[in-house]
């Protein structure tokens, strides 16, 4: 049976046309929110009252890499506290930990059963001592910035200096820092630092001016205040529980921001089956949050853009990388075949002339996003960079594949997840 072209036809238009509009919209308005911001003479101001960053450092058998993302954030700031949740390690993650910051880190103990009940859990149950130590020191919740960061973290020098000034806008409740890989010393990890450095982390800049930009695992601020506007725990079961915070944070009228002077640094898989599961747990997280779609639209405080936004957000794996992962093979066919026919019918040339057109159509978006990433990289040479953004199309697949057991996963319904391990390796 034949499927008829009209529909198909319309699908894929949609399909196409929902998912270049909104990369375009984004990449546009990133590129234009980097040049602002690094434009002489364009600081933002500093909040009126000093803001205290507490650091959060959930940690499950971390002791590989604890020390140093400890001895990194005590160097951002001599007043900046860190506070290391240790959900019932099995390793030496706790003496690590006070090791590398001595007083000026605090180990939060958890023991089973409560503990390893996931990140979510982890920093919830952290979240009543910030509390009752920011009531001690007598500084309001509001001037309480809460940084949570992943045990392999490493910020920026000078990180804090460029987000205190997205939290002088007092309707600002968070924030979130691009990511950077550590380890990029090989093909599968160099090929994911230009996924998060290069378009990703640009549509993120794009989010901006919307004020909804995703909050991830790492590097994720949230203003004390804003937690606990929050009913319940902040954070929860989720397998993506900073989409969810993001989520909640945004239809309470908070604003979330993100800045392209400062990132974070942090670890990435280095083998494809640990990549598959991290990237199968987030799909499945995002697919799930998309069951939010009714709070973002009812959301009285949310403008009409930003809602539209995060919608356009929350279903881009059901609307673009479901689909997509099928038309674009199907796509990939008709192009052959149309090259076929145009040499039988034109000859050689117009053959090859055709074939060429269809790899400029189909590779337009890798190109784009090779030469943001040598831009963005600067000793990252242009045809170094569009050679790993040819090769990155396994990153590609890898996504459509996670996209499809995260859907499986839902139906079956499951939702545990394996921890990734650490390599504890720099470039």
């Amino acid at each position: 049976m034949n499927l008829p072209v009209g529909p198909l036809t319309t699908f894929t238009l949609l399909v196409l046309g929902y998912g270049l509009t909104y990369f375009l919209v984004l990449q546009f308005s990133g590129r234009l929110r980097v040049r602002a911001e690094r434009r002489p003479g364009a600081e933002p101001p500093l909040p009126e009252e000093e803001l205290v960053f507490w650091f959060l450092v959930p940690c499950l058998d971390e002791e590989a890499v604890i020390g140093a993302t400890v001895a990194n954030l005590l160097a951002q700031d001599a007043r900046a506290r860190v506070t290391v949740v240790d959900d019932a390690s099995a390793d030496a993650t706790a003496e690590r930990a006070r090791a590398a910051g001595g007083d000026r880190v605090e180990v939060l103990s958890r023991r089973l059963p409560q503990a390893r009940q996931g990140k979510g859990a982890a920093l919830n149950a952290a979240l009543p001592h910030l509390v009752a130590a920011a009531e001690r020191l007598g500084v309001p919740e509001e001037r309480v910035v809460v940084a949570v960061m992943d045990a392999d973290g490493r910020l920026s020098p000078g990180a804090l200096a460029h987000v205190a000034p997205l939290f002088a806008d007092p309707a600002v409740g968070g924030a979130q820092l691009a990511v950077r890989i550590r380890n990029r010393d090989r093909l599968l990890t160099r090929i994911q630092d230009a996924g998060f450095w290069g378009a990703a982390a640009t549509a993120q800049y794009g989010r901006d001016p919307f004020g909804t930009v995703s909050l991830g695992g790492n590097a994720q601020f949230a203003r004390l205040s804003a937690l606990r506007s929050v009913p319940g725990a902040p954070w929860t079961d989720s397998l993506t529980e900073d989409l969810d915070l993001a989520l909640s944070l945004a239809v309470r009228g908070w604003r979330l921001r993100t800045t392209s002077l400062a990132h974070v640094v942090q670890e990435g898989p280095e083998h494809l089956r640990a990549l598959l599961r991290q990237r199968t747990r987030w799909a499945q997280g995002h697919m799930v949050c998309a069951g939010r779609l009714g709070e973002v639209w009812r959301g009285s405080r949310l403008g009409t853009a930003a809602a539209l936004e995060l919608a356009l957000y929350l279903l881009q794996p059901w609307c673009l990388a479901l689909p997509w992962s099928v038309l674009a093979h199907l796509l990939a066919v008709l192009g052959v075949l149309a090259t076929l026919a145009v040499g039988a019918h034109s000859g050689t040339a117009a053959a090859v002339a055709t074939a060429v057109a269809v790899y400029l159509l189909a590779f337009a978006p890798h190109l784009y996003q090779a030469t943001l990433y040598h831009r963005r990289t600067r000793h990252y040479g242009w045809w170094r960079s569009v050679g790993l953004h040819h090769a990155s199309y396994l990153l590609t697949y890898v996504t459509y594949l996670a996209t499809w057991r995260a859907l499986w996963r839902i139906v079956r319904g499951r939702r545990d997840w394996a921890k990734t391990r650490r390599v504890a390796r720099a470039a």
